[in-house]
């Protein structure tokens, strides 16, 4: 495997910050055919997906995209506060348009046949944004989205980032300090309700630790546009994906009732559409899908699909 450079790389073009493997190695040709792009979920970095693209499973002679780029990068605004450079509070669309940029430019460095856009939770959302501005200026072959926020139920995490921030009244980094703490108290809240599982909250450890290293401001900022109508944003994606004919579109859902509605949103659709596949994620946790068992599963197919358009035998 390609050995990670230490520190991780910064984009002279966007600043953004990313490490790169390929987990099999150079195929015997000498080049890498894919490049696997990932994006991660709300105050997330590079660190969430660095273990993924290390790991010993997607060196497997089963797993496809073994001799291609994996590309974990840290969406801009979601750095440690230490290592953000300076630069007024990113939009999603500003961080859309600078994710696109930097997949133009690392691919204009490391060119490929065909590309992957793998995201998680807030990383699916954003990736809307990110198609948005790439068009159809890269050999984008699939667009993987887990635990894409179909509804306000799916917002868990970033509805409490913003009404936890919404409540913190000092300033600057105590005010980071503070609205950190009213969202670990709102989580512990929900479990205690019974809203969600053990094992789940087992899991928000190492979230809680990642994002108290993060900029409150644009965390909030973020939370409340992904928070803020996100059926409207399941609307923009159904109707790109007629502008990507070329691209398969698979959607993956561990919520039961995520999965329910966005099936239903797919059967009900009245205009022209890509192709579009929905998986059955249920038997795993929301963070499963950051971790390498289960980036190998949604990137392999290897899970039940419920849906597709259009539709025909897998």
């Amino acid at each position: 495997m390609t050995s990670l450079p230490e520190p991780p790389s910064r984009c002279p073009l966007t600043g953004i910050q990313f490490h790169w493997a390929i987990p099999g190695g150079l195929p015997s040709g000498g080049s890498a055919p894919y490049a696997v792009f990932f994006l991660n979920g709300i105050g997330l970095d590079l660190e969430g997906f660095q273990d993924v693209i290390q790991a010993p499973s997607l060196a497997s002679s089963k797993y496809v995209y073994r001799h291609g780029y994996h590309v974990a990068l840290t969406v801009p605004g979601f750095e440690d506060l230490k290592d953000r450079l300076p630069s007024a509070l990113f939009s999603m669309a500003d961080q859309g348009r600078q994710v696109a940029a930097f997949m133009e430019h690392f691919l204009a460095e490391h060119p490929v046949d065909a590309v992957i856009l793998y995201g998680f939770s807030f990383g699916s959302d954003l990736a809307v944004e990110v198609l948005s501005c790439l068009g159809s200026r890269l050999p984008l072959v699939r667009v993987v989205l887990t635990e894409m926020n179909v509804n306000a139920h799916s917002c868990f995490i970033t509805s409490r980032i913003t009404a936890s921030f919404a409540a913190a009244k000092r300033l600057g980094t105590t005010r980071n300090q503070e609205a950190y703490k009213g969202f670990v108290s709102l989580v512990v809240k929900a479990n205690v309700e019974g809203r969600i599982s053990a094992s789940l909250m087992e899991e928000m450890a190492f979230y809680f630790r990642a994002i108290s290293r993060k900029d409150w401001d644009q965390l909030a900022q973020s939370a409340e546009e992904a928070s803020e109508n996100p059926e409207i944003r399941v609307t923009q994606l159904l109707g790109t994906t007629v502008d990507f004919p070329n691209t398969q579109f698979d959607l993956v859902f561990s919520d039961t009732q995520d999965l329910r509605i966005f099936q239903r949103r797919l059967e009900t659709w009245g205009g022209p559409l890509g192709q579009i596949r929905v998986f059955d994620s249920t038997a795993h946790e929301h963070f499963h899908h950051m971790r390498p068992a289960g980036v190998a599963e949604n990137l392999g197919g290897w899970l039940a699909c419920v849906a597709e358009h259009p539709r025909h035998s897998l």
